[in-house]
């Protein structure tokens, strides 16, 4: 076996990676882009009320400390919004980046010199790893949020029992 086959053999292992990875990471996604949209739906109107209740004159005041808890709640909520929306952003740029490599595969393959394409596509294993690189730091982002989200609901869960006790 020559060195070129090793390496065509290398790129196609890390090419069949990429694609378990790519299809695995952006469900992953999908289904963590779900997760705190429910959330809020689910508690939206006790939210509401929390934010309602503390604005009304005679109310108690920012000195209370559950209406505070509720306050800090909903701004650290924002917060976590913004930070996943920026997930999702970086998301969508990279699977346009790994669009650009699989339309660059799909040209190499297509093309009708198999020899010049193994050499093509061996030449892609910088970018192929780039990608696997960053969809693994997607993927750890996801999972640092999903851990986060999973925070932001039991301190709502103990905000709600303060509130009714």
């Amino acid at each position: 076996m020559t060195q070129q086959e090793n390496t065509y053999d290398h790129y196609c292992n890390l090419h069949r990676q990429f694609i378990d990875e790519y299809k695995t990471i952006s469900a992953n996604i999908a289904e963590l882009y779900q997760l705190p949209k429910k959330f809020i739906e689910e508690n939206a109107v006790a939210m509401d009320r929390y934010m309602a209740e503390s604005s009304v004159p005679g109310a108690p005041d920012s000195s209370d400390g559950t209406m505070r808890g509720v306050k800090d709640f909903i701004y650290r909520i924002e917060d976590f919004k913004l930070q996943i929306m920026g997930l999702f952003f970086e998301h969508r740029g990279l699977i346009e980046k790994c669009t650009e490599y699989m339309k660059k595969v799909q040209e190499i393959k297509s093309s009708a010199d198999a020899t010049g394409a193994e050499e093509k596509l061996t030449a892609l294993i910088p970018e192929l790893t780039s990608l696997r690189f960053r969809l693994k730091c997607i993927e750890e982002k996801a999972g640092g949020m999903l851990t986060r989200l999973e925070s932001v609901e039991g301190n709502w869960k103990n905000i709600n029992e303060k509130m009714a006790a």
